[in-house]
């Protein structure tokens, strides 16, 4: 592999992080003219170290373009067309205005909570009165009975949709519990 990486002739090789020595030594043995790393004990390795100090994954791109003398935002950011946002609206068994709490009920393999800490939380939502909505991702689309039982009279459990559309309802939630999962990071946007 390093061979293949080399014949490539790389301008810029960037290690990302400092916990892999693995991924420290195809960044300087792939050949590439020029390396840029993060600051700490392998810093001195480097041509370029990444500026600044990144708190969220968000983040590191910026980081990256700033320190290579380029602009970059900082966080991603998806449009919502007027359509999408409308057709999201009619969705709502109650008004979104102000926005929602939201619910996502979802996760892949290790990221996935059981039924009954959804259903608590479900319960906790139905306690404070604020209008939520719940939705679930395919591979949880067997939870929908028992959270529809958990469900009181201000939450609403959203059916299955495209992800543009899945991505116009966020855009009502203002807080949204969910575990690491693509959603949260679509809400981020």
């Amino acid at each position: 592999m390093i061979w293949e990486l080399r014949r490539e002739n790389y301008d810029l090789a960037i290690q990302i992080g400092e916990g892999s020595l693995t991924s420290w030594a195809f960044t300087h043995l792939c050949g590439a003219k020029k390396t840029l790393g993060q600051k700490g004990r392998l810093q001195n390795t480097y041509d370029w170290l990444i500026e600044g100090k990144t708190s969220h994954a968000y983040e590191l791109p910026s980081a990256i373009a700033h320190s290579l003398g380029l602009h970059c935002e900082s966080l991603p950011w998806m449009v919502v067309s007027e359509k999408e946002h409308a057709r999201a609206k009619e969705l709502f068994k109650h008004s979104s205005e102000g926005g929602v709490a939201g619910v996502f009920v979802g996760g892949h393999l290790d990221k996935r909570l059981p039924l009954i800490f959804w259903q608590a939380q479900i319960r906790e939502l139905n306690m404070t009165g604020e209008n939520y909505v719940v939705m679930v991702g395919p591979e949880e689309e067997h939870y929908r009975q028992h959270l529809e039982q958990c469900c009181g009279p201000p939450g609403q459990i959203l059916p299955l949709m495209p992800i543009r559309e899945f991505a116009a309802v966020l855009s009502h939630v203002i807080t949204l519990i969910t575990p690491d999962t693509g959603p949260m990071h679509m809400a981020t946007a």
